[in-house]
């Protein structure tokens, strides 16, 4: 006979079960439909995606990667796996996006998989690794709407995570192995996964029990890590040094920033993921036995990796990725944990802070950073979990289904908040025919195009070879070298004396020109030849990501006569009735 309590757990996960697996259905689903539709689209999902394209071809024609800057081609500060796992996908599809789309979300669907693994290996209940697999598939808006575009953050992703598990959970040498070159190929695939190779050698020499001996387990960092960095530099290209490591390395940093902008996510995006997760590492971190789950353990290295790589002028918020991911499977776990005890009292003190705390960071992020996607709707969620919280106290008599009622209650905050319209990340009815239209327009024009931030336009989308430039990204990623100012426009020499050569130059545009970085820097005056209004909207860029979305083709610029000297511009823009300089040149970069 069962016993009460045990009456109320059974029904309580019972219901649970259906409800999470419903959630999984209905995400994964949604990410499904996304992901077909973004593979099928031949327009941008992202600004970097041509420069990623260009980087495939070269595997695909066996030319170096990072040579040295160019005037047509500077490499990203990427790491080189990506590029050579996307060549057979480019091969197969085409020369498009579709390929390296492809991989990015079977990669996404494998890290997928691999979390409901994770929670189903430590809970082992259907309900638990739904959920976790739920919150994952909600989390596409918060990780940055970047599962399904042609970058290699999750790719990054399916490394640490299936690493994780060889390193959690493996009991002989190979497994010891598996999860060595594991995290040495996240480190292949993105720069900072070299942090989590470190912070996970160092749980496994404090920690784990490990089939390897400790010097094994140091040599395979050392030689995933530097020394093979090392010795294949010169391999990939006399640039391959200098693009991922002196260029990111001269950034400047602000701790401030990191704080901030961490603040901002773990409020506006990950509330409840986190206070969810907190009921989890209480019961797998012991004090008097100094001991720490291997979860637990990546779940801190993953947010405090992402607090340090966010310091980095430029970083967006997939550096974020690898740790809501994780949290989604401790969150999972710590609802499992919180519907088994007492709704500890200082959970309402926690909730009542996040209505303040949401409330001051919204407002806060609206006035500074208007230009960005502001979820605006997170305090008036904390508030309803707050007050449904407080109601459901007083109504519900046993404490057991006030418990189970609560972390569900939590859980369906957290969907809440990562909740996202499905047609603000699908293209837009008509983009064929904008396609054409664009096509059409190309034609028209007598000259070069170049396409300003792309770079690399794929023919299957513009009917013509476009003038290739680096994209704005990389322009401005060498641009943007704190101390190194010289440097970075030497290297980019190449490219403005190509600009220089080309004196018939089209330059189409989403934004005013003048104002991009580099381009609005060169000696020239941009001379506007059409506003194109809204006539080619449909063809929009579709991700929103932080720094926004939905841009699309607005002007087309024509290069024209050199600049006036600042001195000049300032004289020239002087305004005699106030005395002051109405300056819109920009100073030679010489």
């Amino acid at each position: 006979m069962q016993s009460v309590e045990e009456e109320i757990q059974s029904t309580w996960w019972r219901y649970g079960t259906i409800l999470a697996v419903a959630c999984l259905v209905i995400y994964a689903g949604m990410f499904l439909g996304i992901a077909a539709r973004h593979v099928a689209y031949d327009g941008f999902l992202e600004p970097m995606e041509g420069e990623v394209l260009q980087h495939i071809q070269r595997v695909c024609s066996d030319e170096p990667l990072y040579p040295a800057p160019s005037a047509d081609y500077i490499a990203l500060s990427y790491m080189p796996l990506y590029y050579v796992l996307s060549a057979p996908f480019y091969l197969m599809c085409g020369e498009d996006f579709a390929g390296p789309r492809l991989l990015s979300v079977l990669c996404a669907l494998g890290s997928g998989l691999i979390c409901i693994a994770i929670a189903w290996r430590e809970s082992r209940s259907l309900a638990v690794a739904s959920m976790a697999g739920g919150l994952y598939f909600s989390s596409y808006r918060i990780m940055d709407a970047a599962l399904t575009c042609a970058l290699p953050d999750w790719m990054l992703l399916f490394w640490l995570l299936l690493g994780c598990c060889f390193w959690a959970y493996g009991k002989n040498r190979w497994h010891d192995v598996a999860w060595l070159v594991c995290f040495s190929l996240a480190f292949w695939t993105k720069p900072h996964g070299a942090l989590f190779f470190g912070g996970s050698v160092l749980y496994a020499l404090l920690f784990r029990k490990n089939s390897l001996p400790k010097w094994a387990i140091v040599a395979g960092l050392l030689t995933g890590g530097p020394l093979a960095y090392f010795l294949v530099s010169r391999w990939l290209g006399p640039g391959f040094v200098y693009t991922t490591l002196d260029i990111p390395g001269s950034w400047e940093r602000s701790p401030r920033f990191s704080l901030q902008r961490t603040t901002f996510v773990i409020l506006e995006f990950v509330p409840y993921l986190c206070l969810l997760a907190v009921f989890y590492f209480r019961s797998s971190i012991s004090v008097p036995r100094r001991s720490i789950s291997a979860l637990t353990w990546f779940c801190g290295q993953s947010l405090a990796i992402s607090v340090f790589t966010m310091m980095a002028a430029g970083s967006a918020n997939n550096h974020y990725v690898p740790f809501i991911a994780a949290f989604c499977v401790a969150a999972a776990l710590g609802a499992r944990e919180l519907s088994a005890q007492e709704v500890p009292r200082w959970v309402g003190w926690v909730l009542a802070g996040l209505i303040v705390g949401t409330s001051g960071i919204t407002w806060i992020a609206t006035r500074q950073f208007a230009h960005h996607p502001i979820p605006t709707c997170v305090p008036i969620i904390t508030v309803v979990v707050a007050l449904s919280s407080a109601g459901l106290m007083l109504i519900a008599k046993r404490q057991e289904w006030r418990a189970g009622l609560f972390a569900g209650l939590l859980v369906a905050g957290q969907f809440a908040t990562a909740f996202f319209p499905l047609n603000d990340y699908v293209e837009r009815e008509g983009w064929q025919a904008a396609a054409a239209d664009l096509r059409s327009e190309l034609e028209s024009l007598d000259g070069p195009v170049a396409w300003v931030p792309y770079g690399y336009v794929p023919e299957r989308l513009a009917g013509k070879s476009f003038f290739r430039t680096p994209s704005l990204v990389v322009l401005e990623d060498i641009e943007r070298q704190h101390g190194k100012e010289d440097v970075g426009w030497s290297q980019l020499e190449p490219f403005r004396r190509r600009i220089d050569e080309c004196d018939s130059l089209y330059v189409l545009a989403t934004g005013p020109l003048n104002e991009a970085p580099v381009w609005g820097q060169l000696e020239y005056e941009w001379e506007l030849q059409r506003d194109y209004g809204r006539r080619f909207a449909n063809l929009q860029q579709v991700t929103r990501r932080w720094y926004g979305g939905g841009e699309f083709l607005r002007y087309l610029y024509r290069r024209g006569k050199p600049r006036a000297s600042k001195r000049e511009n300032e004289v020239a823009n002087s305004d005699s009735s106030t005395g002051e300089f109405k300056t819109t040149g920009t100073p030679d970069a010489d």
